[in-house]
């Protein structure tokens, strides 16, 4: 079994924190953000909506499987892991 753990955030708790992350930005001038596709894409969008709609780019990256984790039928690439 693999030692991965994941955290299941409500979406409550998704917009408290990015609020509070936003607020410890005051003073600091951004103009673009850069975005992992799949989990940092709806918090991209958050942000880019609290600094004014400013622009997103994003990245995908790829990894080799992780010991002790099974690609799902179908899919291809380690972002699609599931437990065995």
């Amino acid at each position: 079994m693999s030692d991965i753990t994941f955290t299941k955030l409500s979406w409550q708790d998704l917009q408290h924190d990015c609020l509070k992350l936003y607020t410890k930005l005051d003073g600091i001038q951004i103009d673009h953000i850069i975005s992992i596709t799949r989990g940092g894409d709806v918090v991209a969008r958050i942000f880019s909506d609290l600094l004014g709609n400013i622009q997103i780019s994003h990245i995908t990256l790829s990894y080799p499987t992780v010991p002790g984790v099974q690609r799902r039928a179908g899919h291809s690439g380690g972002h699609h892991a599931a437990p065995l």
